[in-house]
């Protein structure tokens, strides 16, 4: 799943509303579903779908050499071998490499010759563990994700400013949260009571704290915001 939120480039604090996994084993469908609520918490998702491994793949595989460490091998017998190749299942092929050499006409190559390189279908994004699982994540953001990202970045930001000031982490707050991004000031008032508890903030002011509050300036994707407390 993390690796599928590489592919995708989506920060883990980006919710995203599906993982869908393919598993190796049928035992490992009950394992899935026993864990639901941890993969989702770790991996910021809102839901987790487990196909077993009679289902159909997650993602298309295809198989080319890796022409740094393949073509001094193979040499004159390239253009026969990638003949070879091209009627090769490449997920039968990963199989094998891992294995142990395969030959192309006539010429062993091994897993750093060949690259088995795997794709999701539109609005999905992807990865295999070589070992007959795969994880895909949506790309799809919605409105409704988006704020809530930009939320939970408001998060770390207050808590960082926190530790700026040297509070105690059970140490309760007012804050005072000042932006003049539309978006931004949508996903505060979105996300106001997550936000709260999450910064310890036991009281909310509308208005700037004025002399004495503690102040930063950060940016939130690029928007201001100003945060003020007082212990």
């Amino acid at each position: 799943g993390g690796a599928a939120r590489n592919v995708a480039k989506q920060s883990v604090r980006q919710p995203l509303a599906e993982l869908a996994v393919r598993v190796a084993m049928d035992e490992e469908v009950a394992t899935v579903k026993r864990f639901d609520q941890l993969i989702r918490d770790e991996l910021n998702v809102k839901t987790v779908t487990v196909h077993p491994p009679a289902a159909s793949p997650l993602l298309s595989a295809t198989a080319k050499f890796n022409g740094k460490t393949a073509n001094a091998k193979l040499g004159a017998k390239k253009k026969d071998a990638e003949a070879e190749l091209a009627k090769r299942d490449a997920r039968e092929l990963a199989k094998q490499l891992r294995a142990g050499a395969v030959e192309f006409a006539g010429v062993p190559l091994d897993a750093n010759d060949v690259l088995i390189e795997y794709a999701a279908q539109p609005g999905y994004a992807g990865t295999a563990d070589g070992r007959g699982r795969e994880g895909v994540v949506a790309t799809t953001i919605t409105e409704e994700l988006k704020l809530e990202g930009i939320a939970r970045n408001v998060v770390r930001l207050v808590n960082t400013a926190r530790k700026e000031a040297n509070l105690d982490i059970a140490d309760a707050i007012t804050l005072h949260l000042g932006t003049s991004a539309e978006l931004l000031a949508k996903a505060i008032a979105a996300h106001r009571d997550t936000i709260a508890t999450e910064a310890q903030a036991s009281a909310w002011s509308e208005t700037p704290l004025g002399d004495g509050a503690f102040r930063s300036e950060v940016k939130v994707d690029g928007h201001p915001l100003v945060i003020e407390f007082r212990k």
